[in-house]
């Protein structure tokens, strides 16, 4: 009994770790990379840097695990960089919660937003409600994402011109 009291304490250890070496150390000692905590997260969805994302997905952690939302990590955790990595590694960025919600939906910062959108994210998604992501912004972040959104189109148009003439 006294090792699966452990093994939960490695495991919830896992999701206050801040290097990589600490999550291998837990790793090593029978901490489960895919733990579910009683919010439903994985040490993905709480991973503080790339560094630990990256030891915990070496470790077999799951990038597209569900919460009972149906959120996965690329929602939850507030990091770029890991979310980024996360979607290098395979997380779908255009997974859809269970209201038909994507990421886009979770956050409301206009960076973040393009960041996002460049990483792959569809813009032009409705959630189950009708809804688009942008309608949770305010007035200001409107009007500049309205800005944003033509300038990303232009590019897109851009590129597929270019495509085409690459293969003519």
């Amino acid at each position: 009994m006294k090792d699966l009291n452990m093994i939960e304490e490695y495991n919830y250890d896992l999701f206050l770790v801040n290097t990589s070496k600490e999550v291998i150390d837990l790793v090593s000692n029978g901490a489960d990379v895919n733990f579910v905590n009683y919010k439903g997260f994985t040490p993905l969805f709480v991973a503080r840097n790339v560094e630990v994302a990256k030891a915990l997905v070496e470790n077999g952690a799951d990038v597209n695990y569900q919460n009972s939302d149906g959120e996965t990590a690329v929602f939850i955790n507030p990091n770029m960089d890991v979310v980024r990595y996360l979607v290098s590694c395979g997380a779908k960025i255009n997974h859809r919660n269970k209201k038909g919600q994507t990421v886009l939906f979770k956050t409301n910062k206009l960076l973040n937003v393009a960041r996002l959108i460049n990483m792959g994210c569809n813009p032009f998604l409705k959630s189950v409600d009708g809804h688009y992501h942008y309608e949770n912004m305010t007035m200001a972040d409107r009007k500049n994402y309205s800005q944003f959104i033509e300038v990303f189109k232009n590019n897109v148009r851009k590129k597929n011109e270019e495509r085409m003439l690459l293969s003519a």
